[in-house]
């Protein structure tokens, strides 16, 4: 599919990064690929310098419009994110891009004024900020925008389903596809003579001792179960995560992914670009690569989160003991055909329950998951009896992974989680975004 830019403009708090952050979720569960490009972060990085005159605005909003411009090319959706208060430069950049939606976010200005947590309108209002736009600084509204939504009267789930209607009419989008589908996983396990040469390397760089809870995130990561997350978060994936319960690029998530690092480490980490993961035994067993060093101050309450945190892709050199490593289900889930998939978390209730709600399961589903702390010899034993309609696994358990329990099992090829007790809400909440049916057994109307 050919590539596309949404531009969404307007004032100051009007709800364009929310917007886009939903926009981009809604599109990857329909396999397209979103990179939202927020103003404030061209301004940064790549417009550092320039100052807030109209000329070199103007000139911020082209750089951000040619970034925009070359994501489409590849194919993707380029979601810009920005002010964009000239209508000339809008239109500008419009005409560069054969598929451009612009996405006009009205909303008035004592709305954005009792909104604004940081109070900048009252501010600005009162001549304390000058070139605030809206106040006293011009923000020339769209003529005729491909889409208008007014977000001081309808909720952002609402305004994004007239975005995606919208791009649907445009025909950049296909209408809305099987949300269910299983995501391509991400795999950062090293073997052979890669991971030779990065056990060696790691001699050499600086440490990160982990627990053992840390450990088995770290190798989740490895195996591709929390994909599509390869490794510890930025410190603008993790505060997005906590704002929005969802990724960056789109997709819904529960929790921000991230390592905490002693100050100490700080200097050594950042002058060797990545550093050594190792077992609370002192054993090195993975390679980070130091993306970003982040400092947790503003939020520094948050108990998600360290002070200081270590952000970047992990690559695993010690193979993880599993039973069932995801790869091997994949190719057992093709050979069967199954097309839906319960899981029977067997953490959640007796043994004489799993089994009762994994046979009633296999009555209405492809498949089954038996998925228990160990591969116990009765759940072996079920599995063997149903050798061609169950596989059991083996998951490791602990507090931080149990909150990505919905994502390991969609990622394992899930389409229905059977639980003895209703999960928590963030639980159910993160199942049904990413599109993961709860059925309590026992309940009336499960099973």
């Amino acid at each position: 599919m050919t590539g596309f830019v949404v531009w969404f403009t307007g004032l100051s708090g009007s709800g364009k990064s929310t917007l886009a952050t939903l926009l981009a979720a809604k599109l990857s569960e329909q396999r397209v690929h979103a990179e939202i490009l927020d103003g404030d972060e061209i301004r940064k990085n790549l417009s550092r310098g320039l100052g807030f005159s109209r000329e070199d605005r103007a000139e911020n909003l082209r750089r951000l419009g040619f970034v925009a411009t070359v994501v489409a090319r590849t194919g993707s959706c380029a979601i810009a994110a920005a002010i964009s208060p000239y209508r000339d430069v809008r239109d500008e950049i419009r005409s560069q891009c054969a598929r451009f939606c612009e996405v006009y976010c009205e909303c008035p200005l004592d709305v954005l004024t009792e909104r604004d947590p940081k109070g900048l309108y009252k501010r600005a209002l009162r001549g304390e900020i000058k070139n605030m736009t809206g106040v006293n600084d011009p923000y020339e509204e769209p003529t005729e925008p491909d889409v208008l939504v007014h977000t001081d009267q309808e909720n952002p789930e609402a305004s994004v389903t007239r975005v995606l209607d919208r791009l649907q009419q445009m025909g950049f989008i296909e209408p809305h596809q099987d949300r269910g589908a299983r995501p391509v996983l991400v795999y950062h396990l090293l073997s052979g003579t890669a991971a030779e040469a990065a056990r060696a390397e790691a001699r050499r760089l600086p440490a990160v001792r982990l627990s053992t809870e840390q450990v088995r995130v770290v190798e989740a990561l490895g195996l591709g179960l929390l994909s599509p997350v390869a490794g510890f978060m930025t410190r603008r994936e993790a505060h997005c995560v906590l704002g929005e319960a969802r990724l960056e690029g789109g997709g819904a998530w529960s929790k921000p992914v991230v390592l905490p690092v002693n100050d100490a480490l700080e200097s050594a980490l950042r002058d060797a670009g990545k550093g050594t993961l190792e077992l609370p035994s002192g054993e090195p067993f993975a390679v980070l690569e130091v993306q970003e060093l982040w400092r947790n101050e503003e939020l520094a309450a948050t108990r998600s989160l360290g002070t200081l945190n270590a952000a970047g892709p992990v690559h695993v050199f010690r193979q993880p003991q599993l039973q069932s490593p995801p790869e091997q289900v994949a190719d057992e889930i093709a050979r069967r055909g199954w097309r839906k998939i319960a899981a029977v978390d067997a953490h959640s209730m007796s043994f004489g329950k799993a089994m009762k709600a994994a046979r009633a399961a296999l009555s209405s589903h492809d498949g089954l998951f038996l998925f228990a702390r160990s591969a116990s010899n009765e759940f072996r034993e079920l599995a063997e009896l149903e050798s061609e309609r169950a596989i059991a696994i083996e998951l490791t358990e602990g507090p931080l992974l149990a909150a990505y329990r919905p994502i390991v099992l969609r990622n394992y090829g899930a389409t229905h989680w059977l639980v003895g007790a209703a999960p928590n809400d963030d639980a159910s909440k993160l199942a049904a975004r990413i599109g993961l049916e709860v059925l309590q057994v026992g309940t009336r109307g499960t099973m």
